[in-house]
């Protein structure tokens, strides 16, 4: 019985810690929201991504693009797992700024991200992002009524001589500022 009873305890205790924790995390993403607006009118212009070198693709059928160099390869003389990671994750909050058209009232924070890489990468690498029309009409919609919605977007990675290089599915958890809270 006393197991029982301190499983359900702590239990508890981790369900209202991450509850508190998720809560700090909103209130602190809202706070630099406001007070640091990074993003005007694309994701490479975060600090993060202007540091990788993230741009802009030419082709209208491509969204971003990781340039080829020396500084994104691994160990094998391939582009870096890490820096495919950041490029589509970049492409999915580009697909989404699209969208909105800025991020001026809403709070979009990635939840989750899984990826397959299916060949190496050699140089230039390029993305591109979609979700399904239904999901993205849902999203807004449930902006609209709760003020809250999450959202897959599906990315791909190909590099310079069109090798599928990583497919990756990244939800996001966005929040829309209540009229006081974009006011503080």
């Amino acid at each position: 019985m006393i197991w029982r009873s301190t499983r359900a305890y702590v239990s508890k205790t981790l369900s209202t810690i991450a509850e508190a924790w998720f809560g700090y995390l909103t209130v602190q993403a809202r706070s630099r929201h406001r007070s640091h607006p990074h993003v005007k009118t694309s994701v490479t212009e975060l600090p993060f991504n202007s540091f990788l070198g993230i741009q802009i693709a030419t082709e209208p059928s491509q969204l971003l693009r990781l340039p080829s160099g020396e500084q994104y390869l691994n160990h094998l003389g391939t582009v870096h797992a890490s820096a495919q990671l950041a490029l589509a994750e970049a492409s999915s909050g580009e697909f989404l700024l699209r969208h909105f058209g800025s991020t001026e009232g809403i709070v979009p924070v990635v939840r989750r991200l899984e990826a397959k890489f299916r060949k190496p990468a050699n140089g230039m690498v390029t993305s591109s992002a979609s979700a399904a029309p239904e999901s993205l009409a849902q999203l807004d919609a449930e902006l609209g009524s709760k003020g809250r919605s999450l959202i897959s977007i599906t990315v791909e990675l190909h590099d310079e001589s069109g090798v599928h290089t990583l497919s990756a599915t990244v939800e996001w958890f966005i929040q829309r500022l209540s009229a006081n809270e974009k006011n503080i």
